[in-house]
């Protein structure tokens, strides 16, 4: 069995960098104005996006895009007038939530970055599974709701998928965030 991958957020330079020394193996950070956790967001820029990403990866340590807001037509367009800047990045992977947002991310990085689906999408059964393996999708972070018990029935229903589960951090008084 493969080893477990560990994920943490890095919510600025600092809070990425203490991550990948102390026990990451992956950090995810976001892009400005296209993610969820906005609010929380230090890096400001592309240019520190990048930095960020590149002494990320000087390190060993894979670092994930977040654009997972749940956008509206205008938030579309945002993503296609910054793709050049987020082809530049050089990021390992994209963690999406909207079908939306996965279709203009594979019209113009095609197959060059994986994708992972968000916890925000509610994954919460094997089919829902197989439909985003089906269209493309390398890996599904499952609802944070399902239990072990689940999550296990997930795999065994669709082998080859690669999942990822929130084992600890906060979790929200509503269902995903809904």
């Amino acid at each position: 069995m493969k080893k477990p991958e560990i994920v943490a957020p890095g919510g600025s330079y600092t809070k990425a960098m203490i991550a990948a020394r102390m026990w990451a193996d992956a950090v995810y950070v976001w892009v400005p104005f296209l993610s969820l956790r906005m609010r929380q967001n230090k890096i400001k820029n592309f240019d520190e996006l990048k930095k960020t990403i590149d002494d990320l990866h000087a390190l060993g340590v894979k670092a994930y895009l977040t654009i997972n807001i749940f956008p509206r037509n205008t938030d579309i367009k945002v993503i296609e007038t910054v793709i050049e800047e987020i082809k530049q990045l050089n990021m390992d992977a994209v963690i999406f939530s909207d079908p939306g947002v996965f279709m203009t991310l594979k019209k113009y990085l095609g197959d060059s970055v994986r994708y992972h689906l968000s916890t925000q999408t509610n994954t919460l059964n094997w089919m829902a599974v197989k439909f985003w393996m089906d269209v493309g999708v390398d890996r599904i972070v499952v609802a944070r709701e399902l239990n072990i018990k689940e999550i296990k029935e997930i795999k065994e229903n669709v082998p080859e998928a690669e999942i990822e589960a929130f084992v600890h951090g906060a979790m929200c008084m509503t269902y995903s965030w809904r």
